[in-house]
């Protein structure tokens, strides 16, 4: 029951999470190319997908170290999980992306906090969080990848 609540947040987390990501970015493009001001919603934008990321990635490792039934198998036996695709994406290449990705948006947000004009603000955010995002794209297990995972999870019911 836990795994499929958890799971259920991370899932939902995901589409939050990617909702403001693109309009943090687009806020963050038509500023930097448009010469707009830096603004309150911009701050909150940015600040929104740090957090969502931050809680994104806790739900993820709360799922694999706590309700996850395939961990304890993977960490009674760390060969198998080399020698398994599914595993391995899960386990290293999922976790191992998505960590960089969070910390490539915190830098980019802490850069662009302190950055001294609208413009370089709104450049460096731009740059940093399209890093970011462009990372999480690849490291989502969309459901045409393989491993895949459904478009929505929510409770027992899943889109596929």
């Amino acid at each position: 029951m836990a795994y499929i609540f958890v799971t259920t947040i991370h899932n939902l987390l995901r589409w939050a999470l990617l909702i403001v990501a693109i309009a943090s970015l687009v806020r963050a493009y038509t500023g930097w190319f448009g010469k707009k001001n830096w603004t309150a919603l911009d701050m909150n934008l940015a600040m929104l997908f740090t957090s969502f990321f931050d809680l994104q990635i806790l739900a993820g490792l709360i799922l694999i170290f706590f309700f996850s039934p395939s961990t304890k198998v993977g960490l009674a036996n760390p060969g198998m999980i080399m020698s398994d695709a599914l595993s391995r994406f899960y386990f290293i290449e999922h976790m191992f992306m998505m960590l960089v990705a969070v910390v490539v948006a915190h830098i980019g947000f802490t850069k662009a906090k302190k950055a001294v004009s609208s413009f370089y603000k709104f450049r460096t955010l731009a740059i940093w969080f399209t890093i970011s995002l462009l990372i999480i794209l690849v490291s989502i297990p969309w459901p045409f990848r393989d491993p895949g995972a459904p478009w929505l999870r929510l409770g027992s019911f899943i889109l596929r």
